[in-house]
């Protein structure tokens, strides 16, 4: 856990879930403790989340891969790849908003992560912290995709391999 208290600023805890670790409801039931327990000493919870599952599970980044043979360019890959993370994004936030959470998940865009044009295997330049301090007066838990960021020309890129713990 980090304490970033600052002035008034509230405490943040930032969680990071794998796609193993939220591929079905077991796993999102599991989460959801570690998220609760966050919430219960009084702190705000950023979760950043992988694709759910492994390669062969439907929105697991190694299956969405396996959708194309790469003749698109690395661009349009990206684009692709980053979709499951932002699938998971989308249904975890849902999952603890219906256990009764202040939840809501953000778009690669409100994340505030600049990279390079470094598709598939991008570094990381900026970070705009706009979005996120915004949403985290309205609501107790931010869940956010994993893995990617934007260009300063608005274009996905994906992070690579571990992207996501970054």
């Amino acid at each position: 856990m980090k304490d970033v208290t600052q002035g008034n600023r509230e405490n943040l805890v930032i969680l990071k879930f794998g796609g193993t670790s939220i591929r079905d409801h077991e796993g999102f039931e599991k989460a959801f403790r570690h998220v609760k327990k966050a919430l219960d000493g009084e702190n705000k919870v950023i979760c950043v989340v992988s694709a759910m599952g492994r390669a062969g599970d439907a929105y697991a980044t190694d299956t969405l891969r396996q959708l194309i043979r790469r003749y698109v360019t690395k661009r349009e890959q990206d684009r692709l790849i980053s979709v499951g993370e932002t699938i998971s994004s989308v249904v975890f936030a849902d999952f603890l908003i219906h256990k009764g959470l202040r939840a809501i998940s953000l778009a690669t865009h409100e994340i505030g992560i600049i990279t390079d044009h470094a598709f598939t295997d991008a570094n990381i330049i900026a970070f705009h912290d706009t979005h996120i301090r915004h949403y985290l007066t309205a609501y107790d838990v931010l869940v956010v995709p994993g893995f990617q960021g934007l260009t300063e020309y608005g274009d996905v890129t994906t992070l690579g391999r571990g992207g996501s713990d970054t």
